[in-house]
């Protein structure tokens, strides 16, 4: 039993082993969140910080960062959610990009302010990171710099930043959706300056070398003192955004206000050059005052293109160098005013249903300085200086104009025959005081109405006013040097009360139903021999005689002519004659135009009047003025009797029954007549009741047997009242609507053209009522009669006469005494060649209708050409192109109808708005349009519709398009809607736009270096792909994929970003979204789908992949092979069924990561799938939560996931399975050939008085580990194997043992049984390390010593936890100047030598295994030598002389005596020994050694004190004191000899130290 134990150990550590080295290679992978750190006390940072891991800066802690520090982060992230400080601090990534070519942008995240955090940063710089600052919280900077990041700051809290600097940055430099202030920033070579859709607040701020300068799409921004430079936008706005921009300088500015939809946006105070001023599409409000443009010249498109829907403003504008300055269109008001507009082309230009108001302002331009064609408009105080002979000043198509105090001028030509001041076609305007000089024409008006005050038109070669089919009615006109003043065509007229026309050859000229009439008609110096000819009516007056040469003509004779009521009272009556309008005086009297073959006047008072025949030049004609009279009214017979519109506008009343008597009649002119209830009118005998927009209100109107009760063609009367007629022949009648019942007495028949009955129609015996509707066809081409155009109703055909008409009529209701019946509906068609137009009339009601049918020319157009909605639609049978140089201007409410397979080619520019371009008809597709071969070549499309064309559009080459609002719809069978071709180089910009009913897909873009921009898109029933795209930059934000699409968007090698795509409606076949060879250089945020069948988003062949925030219903939602990449906010959700997460022969190099996903009610949520021998990188999930039956499925192919939960079962074959702080408690582990590893995060804390230290910890952990690791820090992470599953086996651990080191605290360890409480934090108590202990026994301070003498000191210490000798020692002596003369060994007791004669001290530090270090110091004095000893008390130091014993004494410097042994040192040659004195041959070796008592020598006696080679005792003679020396004497000196040895080995080991030093206490 224990062999089997002991064999079932051995193959555990064998597989522990194995493990181990399964494990190693895993730990790359995990690394980056291993060393993730949490700072829980307060801390600081200085030097070179290099980050291992993620960093928490813990609620309630502050992090320092010193000055001069650098910080390199790696790919890790700094998250403060307590405070953060930093000075002079430099964060940085030292890894190197991934991507060739790349700044270095995205290296790591980036500094996290949570919602609770504060940073305070100063003079920071910040470079490499993913976003530079998030600031959830608050954020306080000053000289912030942040380089080559994606985003500089993100703020979703408050920021208040000073002094910002930002550069190289690809996203958004600042993003705002929280508070922030910032005052200075300088941003260059970034994509947007300021995103904001919070609340901003900026001043000085600098932008260069942007996208877009400052971008707001919610919120408020207010900024200052901007300056913009080498910008393509600089003010980016939309509805829901309150902006508000000052101060703004800039050059080359591409775009200075995209104002989009703006519904609050004010600019104020700009001076900037650049291409375009603004750009609106739907902008409801924006203002833009003191703004300063400088355009430039060679700008294709206008400088203000802005299609309004509400106000938008232009105050004290001022605009130069532009070829085209404004273009305006929508149903909004555009306002100018007090501006200066200047135009190297043309000036403002406004089409729509809009209105247009100008105020005081100055327009220049070479032609064409005010086109409005649709819009109302009103204006005052315009003054336009027109600087070319060609064009047009103004033309005015359709519309209402109230225009006061208009200038138009240019320089006089006699050559100019073409120039025309104001062109006017179906317009009604009022001029007020208008003047134009030196133009060849200087009004020309179709089918208009003009109302002037004032009008002087001087100077021009052909004509002052040249009317066709319209009317012109002034006070004064005054014409001069014109070769005619006025010519009128068709039935025009003019209507003037005073005619000045001075130098023509012609003054007036009338054709065949037009009519003049002038009441004063002065011409002067004309030159013809008439001054009025033609086949029209001319009436007038004129104080001088004229020759007038009309076909008939009429001369007023001013009459007078009194006024006065039924009692003879004088009134100042209304009166009208002629068309003029007359008051008379006080007196009654007036003056009047009468022919002398009488003239019918119309006179009112209050409303009230009488329509009377007057006589010119009869004398005494006099006007009674009737009244309505209270209770019953009779009109007399004679009397006609007017009421016109009260002054206070209210109704006439009238108390009582009407009667209208034979030969009577009453006429109601724009009034309402109200009678009682149960009042009667009677129009007996011949009398008539007439109305022209007028109301009756009575119970009956009886009409008698001629009586006439009838209104204006064009104005109806409204009867409210029933209606009895007794006629006794036919009653032809108009325009009567009859709210109540009409009767028809036997025998009556009343015929009536227009109008209506609604109540009952009842006819008697011989009886007839026939309703007659009339069709009115008009054919025009761009305003022209087309003449000959075949029209036909149910198959009746006619042609059009020279004016382009057609009428006929049919019978709309008919009711005798028998039958009632009524009209139906009828198809008009109308054929001009292959042209076709229908229209359909219900012949129960009349119709008056219009059909155009303009022409486009076909070939080049190298000239202008503006498509205007009043001659819409447009017919294009053929090719068309646009010139390089030439725009085709299409306005809103137009449609072009083309042949089967024409384009239109863009070489110049195409600027399309509200309209329509279509074929023909009947299944025909047109070729579209096609983007032409420049740079410059455009297509702007705003809320137009492109139908019906194969494809609609076409890029090829070069050039832009711009689409806004736009339709694209029905291509053919075998055509995308839009193709972007192979090799094209084009910039292709989508926006708020559908596409409908493709031929084979909606978008189609070829591999080339074409730009495809789509924002807020719509594409369905594509009939093939959404959009196919290949090798090609797309830039996709907000698109939306519906019904009946194959697939939704097939991308190959694609670059750039798409971002918000719904297809939640997407039903097809294929995949929402394929990517295939993506390889890092385009992302994907945001996109939500519902699928079945087929995955929503798949791929293969990925290097790299960026998907954020997916979210997916229904099964398969995600299939990728061979793919790496990250994905991160995944939600997956199915129905119980299918895979959620599908990854098959992953990269070997990467892996493919998940980031906080959730992946949940599936069949299998991820599926792993690898062939043998591929060896893919483990698939990494982290932070996500499973749910399903498999949880995991894996074969070949491993997965890490880190953080979570999982519910469901891991089936794995041939695979591993690391699972690090993943709930997997309902996880059940179904493993062939595979392992499953399971880690959990442990917080090792080590703590001193419960705050965390920085300290280095070894754990093991058991029944898993037979190794501890180790790791570092304060509050470090460490993920810990806990257990570990194989095919066999499984093997868990049960403890986690623990050992802290940490500076200054004592080492400690602690073993946690498993599982553990408390978060998996493991808590080591740290001991206290107290300072060790020391004293200095010897010397004793104050204690001396002589020089030459050695000191030994001696010292005892002791530890709290090391032994003595685990201390370290260091003696060190100084001087009394604080110098180091000294140091010991790390010993108890050191001897001290060889110091010369000063003041000391000796000191000792001992310190102990942890840094803690204690010191003790003594201080000891040298004194100088005194060798015999004599330097005592009675030495006196003055003499140095000894008087006790009568000799010198003291230090050797002062004894003479230094041996003390009676012979001055200068004849002693032994000086301080006092054994000896004498050397007679100089050896060094004394004469004679003879010591005093007590004392001794290392001298050795001369044995031949001569020197002469033979020793004393030898010589005849000694020399010497002494005798001869016996045998005896020898072994003396042999003696002696070893004693001097002696006396040498004694005196080396310190000898007689105590006589050598003394000890001062005792004294």
């Amino acid at each position: 039993m224990d062999n089997q134990r002991g064999i079932g150990m051995a193959s555990m550590r064998t597989h522990i082993l194995v493990l181990l080295l399964l494990v190693a290679p895993m730990t790359c992978l995990i690394a980056p969140s291993s060393a993730d750190s949490v700072i829980n006390s307060d801390t600081d940072w200085s030097g070179e910080i290099i980050l291992s891991g993620n960093v928490t800066v813990a609620n309630g802690t502050t992090l320092t960062i010193q000055p001069g520090t650098t910080i390199d982060a790696k790919e890790y992230w700094i998250s403060v959610e307590g405070t953060l400080n930093a000075n002079d601090v430099f964060f940085n990534s030292s890894i190197p990009s991934l991507t060739q070519g790349s700044h270095g942008a995205g290296l790591w995240v980036g500094l996290e302010i949570a919602a609770n955090g504060h940073a305070n940063l100063q003079n920071v710089i910040i470079e490499n990171a993913e976003i530079g600052v998030l600031v959830e919280g608050t954020l306080q900077a000053t000289q912030l710099i942040v380089n080559d990041s994606y985003m500089a700051i993100d703020s979703i809290g408050s920021s208040s930043i000073t002094d910002i600097s930002a550069n190289h940055i690809d996203f958004d430099t600042i993003r705002n959706s929280g508070d922030i202030d910032v005052d200075g920033a300088i941003f260059d070579d970034i994509a947007i300056g300021i995103s904001n859709s919070g609340n901003f607040f900026g001043q000085d701020i600098t932008i260069s070398s942007a996208g877009v300068g400052i971008s707001a799409s919610n919120g408020n921004l207010v900024a200052n003192r901007i300056s913009i430079g080498q910008t393509t936008v600089a003010i980016s706005s939309v509805s829901g955004a309150s902006v508000e921009v000052s101060n703004i300088t800039g050059t080359e500015v591409a775009l200075l206000i995209d104002a989009a939809n703006s519904d609050d946006l004010q600019v104020n105070t700009a001076a900037v050059a650049g291409q375009r001023l603004l750009s609106a599409n739907g902008a409801t409000q924006y203002q833009l005052n003191d703004v300063r443009f400088q355009s430039s010249i060679n700008a294709n498109r206008a400088t203000i293109d802005s299609n309004c829907a509400g106000i938008c403003q232009f105050n004290q504008l001022e605009v130069w160098d532009s070829n085209h300055i404004a273009s305006l269109s929508g149903i909004g008001e555009h306002e100018f005013s007090a501006s200066d507009l200047s135009g190297q082309d043309s000036g403002i230009s406004a089409s729509g249903q809009g209105f247009l108001t100008i105020q005081s302002t100055n327009i220049t331009t070479q032609q064409n300085a005010l086109i409005i064609s649709g819009p109302n408009s009103e204006i005052q105080d315009l003054n336009i200086e027109h600087l070319s002979n060609i064009s047009r000043a103004a033309n005015i198509l359709g519309g209402t104009h109230d225009w006061n105090e208009i200038m138009i001028e240019k320089t006089y030509s006699s050559f100019d025959s073409e120039s025309e001041a104001l062109n006017i076609w179906y317009s009604d305007i009022q001029l007020g005081n208008f003047e134009v000089n030196n133009f060849a024409t200087s009004i020309n008006a179709e089918q208009s109405t003009i109302v002037a005050e004032d009008i002087v038109l001087e100077y021009g070669e052909e004509v002052g006013i040249d009317l066709s089919d319209s009317t012109l009615k002034a006070d004064s006109l005054q014409t001069t040097a014109q070769n005619t003043g006025a010519n009128l065509i068709g039935q025009s007229s003019l209507h003037l009360s005073q005619w000045v026309a001075a130098l023509h050859a012609t003054p007036l000229s009338l054709s065949d139903g037009a009519t003049a009439t002038v009441r004063n008609f002065q011409p002067q110096n004309s030159a013809g021999s008439s001054q009025a000819l033609g086949d029209g009516y001319f009436l007038y007056g004129s104080s001088t005689s004229q020759i007038i040469a009309t076909s008939s003509s009429d001369k007023f004779i001013e009459t007078a002519v009194t006024f006065t009521d039924l009692l003879g009272n004088p009134v100042e009556a209304n009166i009208n004659v002629h068309g003029f309008e007359l008051i008379s005086d006080t007196n009654g009297a007036a003056d009047l135009p009468l022919l002398s073959s009488g003239s019918m006047v119309s006179v009112t008072l209050d409303g009230a009047g009488v329509r009377v025949s007057l006589t010119g030049g009869q004398v005494g004609q006099s006007v009674q003025i009737p009244v309505i009279p209270s209770g019953d009214w009779t009109i007399p017979s004679g009397q006609f009797v007017v009421l016109n519109p009260k002054v206070d506008g209210t109704a006439h009343m009238l108390t009582g029954d009407l009667t209208i008597s034979n030969n009577a009649g009453l006429s109601l002119v724009g009034v309402d007549l109200q009678l009682p209830q149960t009042a009667e009118i009677d129009v007996q005998g011949a009398g008539i009741l007439s109305g022209q927009g007028a109301t009756i209100s009575v119970a009956n109107i009886f009409a008698g047997t001629s009586a006439m009760i009838t209104a204006d063609a064009d104005n109806s009367l409204t009867i409210d009242a029933n209606l009895i007629w007794s006629c006794q022949t036919l009653r032809e009648i108009s325009s009567l609507v009859i709210k109540g019942s009409l009767t028809l007495q036997p025998g009556c028949e009343v015929e009536m053209t227009g109008g209506d009955v609604e109540g009952s129609i009842t006819v008697l015996t011989g009886g007839e009522f026939t309703l007659l509707s009339e069709l009115d066809i008009t054919v025009l081409d761009k305003g022209e009669p087309v003449v000959g155009a075949i029209v036909s109703v149910d198959g009746a055909t006619s042609q059009t006469d020279n004016d382009g008409k057609v009428s006929t009529s049919a019978i709309a209701r008919h009711v005798d005494d028998s039958s009632d019946t009524t009209g139906g509906m009828k198809t008009v068609a109308l054929q001009i060649e292959s042209f076709t137009d229908m229209t359909s009339w219900d012949s129960s009601t009349s119709l008056t209708h219009t059909f155009m049918a303009s022409t486009l020319p076909t070939g080049v157009a190298n000239s202008w050409l503006i498509l205007e909605a009043q001659w819409s639609p447009y017919y294009l049978d053929g090719d068309l192109e646009v010139g390089q140089f030439t725009t085709l201007t299409i306005h809103d409410g137009v449609a072009i109808r083309s042949t089967e397979g024409s384009t239109i080619t863009v070489n110049g520019i195409l600027d399309a708005g509200i309209a329509t371009l279509s074929s023909t008809g009947f299944g025909a597709r047109w070729g579209g349009l096609v983007l032409g071969d420049y740079t410059s070549s455009l297509i702007d499309l705003s809320g137009t519709h492109v139908v019906e064309a194969s494809s609609a559009i076409t890029v090829p080459n070069l050039g832009t398009v711009d689409a806004s609002s736009a339709l694209f719809a029905r291509s053919s069978g075998s055509d995308p809607l839009i193709q972007v071709s192979s090799g094209s180089s084009a910039a292709v910009n989508i926006r708020n736009s559908e596409f409908h009913d493709g031929g084979s897909g909606c978008i189609f873009a070829y591999p080339s270096q074409s730009v495809l921009t789509l924002s807020g898109v719509e594409l369905d029933s594509c009939n093939g792909p959404g959009i196919w795209a290949r090798q090609v930059d797309l830039q996709i934000d907000g698109i939306k994929l519906g019904e009946n699409i194959s697939s939704g968007m097939e991308l190959t090698g694609v670059t750039g970003s798409a971002k918000d795509i719904n297809a939640n409606s997407f039903n097809g076949d294929g995949n929402v979204l394929w990517l295939e060879s993506i390889d890092g250089e385009f992302s994907v945020e945001g996109f939500s789908a519902t699928t079945s069948g087929t995955a929503a988003i798949a791929g293969t062949t990925n290097r790299e992949i960026i998907l954020s925030n997916i979210e997916v219903n229904g099964a398969p939602a995600i299939d990728f092979d061979d793919t790496a990449g990250i994905i991160s906010g995944l939600n997956l959700t199915g129905q119980g069924t299918g895979t959620g997460l599908t990854a098959h022969h992953g990269k070997t190099s990467s892996s493919l990561v998940i980031e906080d996903a959730n992946i949940a009610n599936y069949a299998i949520a991820i599926d792993l799938h690898a062939d043998a021998g591929e060896n893919p990188a483990n698939l990494i999930m982290r932070n996500t939560d499973l749910w399903a039956s498999t949880a995991i499925s894996a074969e070949g192919f491993g997965c890490i996931i880190e953080e979570g939960s999982i519910v469901g079962e891991i089936e794995s074959s041939s695979a591993e399975i690391t699972l690090v702080d993943v709930d997997s408690q309902s996880t059940t582990v179904s493993l062939l050939q595979s392992d499953v590893y399971i880690f959990e995060t442990f917080i090792l804390d080590a703590k001193m008085n419960n705050q965390s230290l920085d300290a280095d910890y070894q754990v093991l952990v058991s029944g898993i580990d037979s190794q501890s690791t180790s790791y570092g820090g304060q509050g470090a992470e460490a993920r810990l194997l806990l257990k570990w599953i194989t095919s066999t086996a499984t093997y868990e651990a049960t403890s986690i043992s623990l050992m802290a080191s940490a500076e200054g605290v004592i080492d400690s360890e602690a073993t946690f049984d498993l599982p553990v409480d408390n978060n998996n934090h493991l808590i080591v108590n740290m001991t206290v390390n107290g300072q060790p202990t020391v004293t200095i026994s010897a010397p004793y301070s104050g204690q001396r010593f002589m020089e030459s003498t050695y000191l030994t000191a001696i010292a005892q210490v002791s530890d709290d936890y090391d032994s003595t000798e685990e201390l370290t020692l260091l003696w060190i002596v100084t001087d009394s100047s604080g110098n180091e003369v000294l140091t010991g060994p790390s010993e108890l007791q050191y001897n001290l030598t060889d110091i010369p004669q000063g003041l000391y001290v000796l000191e000792l530090q001992v310190t102990d295994s942890f840094g803690k270090m204690s010191s003790a110091s003594v201080d000891f004095e040298v004194t100088a030598l005194d060798s015999d000893g004599d330097w005592t008390a009675t030495c006196d130091d003055s003499d140095w002389f000894d008087n006790t014993i009568s000799r010198s004494c003291g230090p050797d410097v002062y004894d003479e005596d230094d041996d003390n042994d009676g012979f001055t040192d200068i004849k002693d040659k032994f000086p301080l020994d006092a054994c000896a004195y004498l050397d007679s041959d100089d050896d060094g070796m004394p004469d004679t050694i003879n010591c005093p008592e007590g004392m001794s020598t290392w001298l050795f006696e001369d044995q031949d004190d001569d020197d002469d080679g033979t020793p004393d005792i030898l010589e005849g003679v000694s020399t010497k004191e002494d005798s001869m020396i016996s045998n005896t004497g020898l072994l003396l000196v042999i003696g002696l000899i070893i004693l001097a040895i002696m006396l040498v080995v004694r005196s080396r080991r310190g000898g007689d130290a105590e006589m050598k030093q003394f000890d001062e206490r005792l004294l």
